[in-house]
């Protein structure tokens, strides 16, 4: 009797889009005669086990893309490197490609994905700009019609974990003082986002995650292009080094600067000056020398300078006062990451990063040569990060993820105020305070898929996170589940728990910020838990609709008890008595709601509808109160439609008056004089409100883009035309109080009236040309 061992062989591979070099994920890949088949993965790779040896068609198939035959002769493990070419649709597909697959895959509660072409579309101030695309998704708000501070599903923003190829990024809407975002639109290649329920290996944050991917470079042929707007200009190259290692670059500028410095001349004639700039550079390098391996490498910086001086002359002394303040803000990231297939049921990644966010104000005002006043603030945050995982594959359509991580986290506050009593004593009076504080975090997570009878989907997982310096362990367990109805509809259900370990002291009331300044959690972090349910269907067109409802209980959270109103930076003269920790008190609260999101493309139409009602609360010494970002009702519609070389879009939004601290009523005012023996008018008294039980009037907005498509030098390029606020909405900002005397009156009573003001009481029209050479 003879014993016949049948030997198998694996085929592994990567999958890449034959113009970009990007991974292809979620394309099908399998060998028909076999019934054996698989799919990419997010990085584009693929593995195909038990292949007897023989000759075989392996077949590759994706939306979006070209399909593609590959014949194979099996007689040891292979490794393939696979290109497809786009084909033409007859709706502008976002590119459909992976989302369908991903679908029937994953369990993505809570999770929109947005890609460079969807980021285009949106009409945009000045130019295209992430955070103002975010704002398009249901349960994202912002504060008014210009910051890019987003606040998602009642939280916060900074319980929002913003990243850069892995690297958190503190202040991410630091240009121009938060109407643009640190991200550089042409170098995204998309961004996932996640508004609630976020799996395990995403932690330390409470209520969203914003993943921003860069693009890895063309890896075909060197590229680049040049765009250039009202108010900045950028460039970026991108192209092959090696058959193995691609790059792209990015650099962006104002010239703000310089329009600034010629309007304060002209307006002030010389007695003040105005400067102020941003910068931003972006590079990556990524190196694929197998399917199965990949590594990159991310750097980024920008930084603000703004710089103010106003001189006037003093006939006392017989010299100039003069007054000046030099502001500077400035990210920094770098990280390395490195993806590799181990075998054909186990791979591992990992992430080192170091971010940098930094803030330097000098303030001096001077008479003649001689400092009168001077004052030095310097603060930073600092985190370094090592985050390696593993991935099993138990069996077919079951994985086992475990991730452990650690971080260092430093914060410091350099503080130097000097002032000469001028007038009196001619004394000095110096003050300097230096903070340092660091923080160790060390989680660990593990996460389960299991795809269970073909319909149902789950994920379940438990974080734990070592914070040292509270000598505490905290667990967040979550897990969520999809039934699938068929392959296009599903009911999702998800829940978990959510900590973090920093704040910003900055109330996030205010209407303006310059920066967030970050601190650590001392004791009793902020403890959040989800609770979210949605239907959802897609269709291969690119169409989906879905609605979610959530709640969200916040078992602690920190509030600061006082709020400034421009700037809203809470003292930091606080030494041994420890004023700025009493500012900041625990509290609780929930938030609640239900959310709508409908994309429709048809021919050369692309329609997405967003709608959000939601509920926040807070409470906080016994007292409840709804914060100022507040949104009861909130509406997106964005519309889009290609006209032969012209792409138009439209993009209206709507949302509900914010609570405010108004009038209740007003009271007449009498006084009595004594010496005529009467009773005098006084006028009319407020009474004010309890803290935020006002709204104010509902804001609504009309914005326009305009793209052509034009041949300039023999080179590519798009005129694009961008209309905020196109017919004349006068939103209202804030109110502000004045007192205004009544016409007609003996006695001159006055009457204290608040009046509107508007962000934007008319339209801005701005133009831009890109290049791509």
């Amino acid at each position: 009797m003879g014993v016949i061992l049948l030997c198998t062989f694996i085929i592994k591979g990567k999958v890449r889009d034959m113009e970009t070099g990007d991974p292809v994920t979620y394309a099908d890949v399998y060998i028909e005669e076999l019934n054996i088949g698989t799919s990419t993965d997010i990085n584009g790779f693929f593995i195909l086990k038990g292949i007897p040896e023989g000759k075989f068609i392996l077949r590759i198939h994706h939306i979006g893309y070209r399909d593609k035959s590959v014949e194979i002769d099996v007689t040891k493990d292979m490794t393939l490197k696979i290109k497809l070419s786009e084909k033409s649709l007859m709706y502008p597909s976002v590119k459909v490609i992976a989302e369908r697959e991903r679908f029937k895959k994953e369990v993505d509660v809570s999770r929109m994905k947005i890609d460079a072409e969807q980021l285009k579309m949106t009409p945009a101030f000045i130019e295209s700009d992430i955070m103002k695309s975010l704002q398009m998704l249901p349960g994202v708000t912002t504060f008014n019609e210009l910051s890019n501070k987003l606040y998602i599903r009642g939280g916060t923003p900074d319980e929002n974990l913003i990243l850069l190829d892995g690297v958190p990024i503190y202040n991410p809407g630091t240009h121009l003082f938060g109407f643009f975002s640190t991200f550089p639109s042409e170098a995204v290649k998309n961004v996932e986002t996640y508004t609630g329920g976020f799996p395990v290996k995403y932690g330390d944050r409470l209520s969203s995650v914003i993943d921003v991917n860069v693009r890895n470079g063309n890896p075909n042929r060197i590229k680049g292009g040049a765009r250039l707007s009202f108010l900045a200009k950028s460039f970026y190259f991108e192209g092959p080094v090696t058959d193995n290692i691609t790059f792209f670059t990015s650099f962006r500028k104002t010239h703000f600067d310089l329009l600034m410095s010629i309007l304060t001349f002209i307006l002030n004639a010389g007695e003040y000056t105005f400067s102020y700039k941003f910068y931003d550079f972006l590079s990556k390098v990524n190196f694929s020398p197998t399917p199965s391996f990949n590594a990159g490498i991310t750097f980024y910086t920008g930084d603000d300078i703004m710089k103010v001086m106003e001189f006037s002359y003093n006939p006392e002394r017989k010299n100039f006062d003069i007054w000046k303040a030099n502001l500077h803000i400035g990210n920094q990231g770098v990280s390395f990451n490195l993806n590799k297939i181990i075998n054909s049921w186990s791979s591992f990644n990992s992430i080192f990063y170091v971010s940098k966010f930094r803030s330097r104000l000098d303030a001096q005002f001077m008479t003649g040569s001689v400092v009168e006043d001077s004052a030095f603030i310097k603060e930073g945050i600092t985190e370094f990060a090592f985050k390696p995982q593993l991935t099993f594959e138990l069996w077919e359509d079951n994985f086992l993820s475990v991730g452990l991580e650690g971080h260092y986290t430093t914060f410091y506050t350099d503080i130097f105020i000097f002032t000469r009593e001028r007038y009196e004593t001619d004394s000095i009076f110096r003050f300097s305070i230096f903070n340092f504080s660091d923080m160790y975090t060390f989680p660990g997570y593990m996460e389960l898929k299991n795809r269970l009878f073909d319909r149902f989907i789950l994920s379940s997982g438990m974080r734990v996170i070592y914070v040292p310096h509270m000598g505490e362990i905290y667990s967040d367990p979550r897990a969520g589940i999809k039934f699938l109805i068929n392959e296009n509809t599903a009911i999702k259900v998800a829940a978990g728990r959510f900590h973090q370990f920093i704040y910003t002291l900055n109330g996030q009331e205010s209407f303006l910020t310059v920066y967030d300044r970050w601190m650590m959690v001392e004791k009793n972090p902020p403890c959040v838990d989800h609770l979210i349910g949605g239907f959802e269907k897609i269709t291969d067109r690119g169409d989906d609709f879905r609605i979610e409802g959530f709640l969200k209980e916040y078992r602690s959270i920190k509030i600061l008890e006082i709020s400034n109103f421009l700037g809203d930076i809470p003292p930091v003269l606080a030494e041994e008595n420890d004023t700025l920790r009493h500012m900041i008190k625990d509290g609780t609260g929930t938030s609640y709601g239900v959310e709508l999101f409908l994309k429709k493309n048809w021919n050369t139409w692309h329609i997405s509808t967003s709608y959000t009602y939601s509920v926040t609360q807070r409470e906080l010494n016994g007292r409840k109160f709804y914060p100022r970002y507040d949104t009861r009702h909130q509406m997106n519609i964005l519309i889009s439609k290609k006209i032969g070389s012209i792409n138009v879009s439209a993009r209206w939004v709507y949302a509900s008056g914010q609570p405010f601290r108004g009038f209740a009523l007003k009271v007449k005012s009498y006084g009595y004089d004594m010496e005529d023996d009467t009773i005098m008018y006084h006028g009319l008294i407020p009474v004010f409100t309890d803290i935020n039980s006002v709204r104010m009037p509902p804001t609504h907005r009309l914005d326009i883009h305009l793209e052509k498509n034009l041949h300039i030098w023999k080179n590519s390029g798009i005129l694009f035309i961008d209309i905020i606020n196109a017919y004349w909405r006068k939103n209202v900002f804030f109110y502000y109080y004045r007192s205004k005397k009544i016409e007609d009156s003996e006695y001159d009573p006055y009457e204290l009236e608040m009046i509107p003001v508007s962000l934007l009481p008319y339209p801005i029209v701005s133009v831009g040309l890109e290049v791509k050479l």
